[in-house]
């Protein structure tokens, strides 16, 4: 990738209900960074979800680093279950 090049993320949230997965309409993902090197993600914005779950982040890219998107919840009674909840972007 192309420093300031753009950076597509996208994706869908869902939450269990009994043995159902239905999505999480009008909720927020949190999109974060983490620099090559540093330790901690960096908050860069909240995504709204529209009726089917899906939430779609355009940003531009501007260093090496690890951008992680996730729901957010100000109750904490969800949890995030992703196999891969993070994406590298090698930036040049």
């Amino acid at each position: 990738m192309h420093k300031g090049g753009p950076v597509h993320s996208a994706g869908t949230l869902r939450y269990q209900s009994g043995a159902v997965r239905k999505p999480l309409e009008g909720t927020f993902g949190t999109v974060y960074f983490r620099p090559r090197g540093a330790v901690d993600l960096r908050y860069l914005d909240d995504l709204r979800t529209d009726r089917n779950g899906h939430l779609d982040d355009r940003t531009t890219a501007t260093a090496d680093g690890t951008r992680a998107v996730g729901p957010r919840f100000d109750d904490l009674s969800h949890h995030l279950d992703s196999d891969k909840p993070t994406d590298h972007v090698d930036v040049r």
